[in-house]
């Protein structure tokens, strides 16, 4: 056998033994995996058949649009002329019933609030509606005089009481003469335009502020659907108001809320900006949270969910991120069927 012939034969064993290696380790791989268990993640899925349910609060919060009606802007008037000598009018000042904004030729001028404005001077012993809208007024401000419709020195001392709390070398009054008096429209302005400034020369008459429109008018857009029975408060930046069945917002709320920058946006641009609010339930409902393919029988807003042999019947309140929101006439079921048979109904 020549030299080359021999080493085509050594190649050919080498090459033979290195397959015959390759195989048995493939052999010896794959019986180790065979025997080693699948990951958790990779084994065939179980079907799950029930659900466990949980309890929480829904308050049904949702925007809404409010319908606003407004008055047309008023102004609060300088009651006489001369030099107005004292303004802490701003657009970011309140002026409030029984404060003093304004000082003219050196006299301040009282803010009231009354249900009509002064059109007479009122000395001791006046009498009419106007005398007794002026104590009324006053008493909401400390006066403890009796509120008859009768001027007596009682009502002219807390009114100079008033001036003096705002300068306090006032001259004293006999009597409470329009002219010292600036009205108001409520209890207290907010938001106003200043419409005269320190050094300004006045005549009676002449505007001094410029009020933001009054709400005449404020109701809920549209009334949610839900449980219509349930009182409800409304909410613009924080302010709450009352909602009657109707969807009329609470009047007692309408300053507060014509205090709001929302209000103040809206009324900058009413074309383009809606005045919106948050409304949601007084007390929240405690409620179960089931998958929505628990239901059978559904109807309206009824239904019934089972677990094992016992069907449970109650009300669909909501829908919230997969889940349906129920409450249930009896105890409720500590899980639930997700898939009932077709053999299952509200019985």
């Amino acid at each position: 056998m020549t030299r080359r012939s021999r080493e085509g034969r050594q190649r050919t064993i080498i090459l033979g033994s290195a397959l015959l290696l390759s195989v048995c380790c493939a052999a010896i791989v794959g019986w180790s995996v065979g025997r080693i268990a699948l990951p958790a993640e990779l084994e065939r899925p179980v079907a799950i058949e029930r659900s466990g349910v949980s309890v929480e609060e829904f308050s049904d919060r949702r925007t809404v649009d409010l319908s606003i009606t407004l008055e047309p802007s008023a102004k609060v008037t300088s009651p006489s002329g001369g030099l107005l000598t004292s303004s802490t009018c701003s657009p970011d000042a309140v002026i409030e019933h029984g404060g003093s904004t304004f000082a003219i030729d050196g006299t301040p001028l009282v803010d009231l609030a009354t249900a009509h404005p002064l059109w007479r001077t009122l000395e001791v012993g006046a009498k009419g509606t106007d005398v007794r809208e002026l104590q009324e007024s006053l008493a909401l401000l400390g006066f403890e005089g009796v509120i008859d419709g009768v001027m007596g020195p009682r009502t002219i001392a807390f009114f100079n009481g008033l001036r003096r709390a705002a300068v306090p070398d006032a001259p004293l009054v006999d009597a409470i003469a329009p002219s010292s008096v600036v009205w108001l429209p409520s209890d207290a302005v907010t938001g106003g335009t200043c419409l005269s400034h320190m050094g300004a020369v006045l005549q009676p008459g002449d505007a001094l502020v410029e009020l933001p429109p009054r709400i005449s008018a404020l109701r809920l857009g549209t009334m949610p659907r839900t449980l219509p029975a349930r009182p409800r408060v409304v909410s613009v930046d924080g302010v709450p108001a009352g909602i009657d069945e109707q969807g009329n917002v609470d009047r007692q709320a309408w300053p507060a809320l014509a205090s709001t920058p929302s209000f103040r946006a809206f009324v900058a641009d009413p074309k383009s900006v809606a005045f919106k609010g948050e409304v949601q339930l007084v007390d929240p409902i405690e409620t179960v949270r089931v998958p929505p393919s628990a239901i059978v029988g559904a109807s309206g807003d009824r239904g019934c969910v089972w677990d094992g042999d016992v069907a449970y019947a109650g009300a669909i309140v909501s829908s919230q991120l997969g889940y349906t929101l129920m409450t249930f006439d009896d105890d409720p079921p500590s899980e639930v069927e997700i898939a009932p048979g077709a053999g299952r109904t509200c019985p």
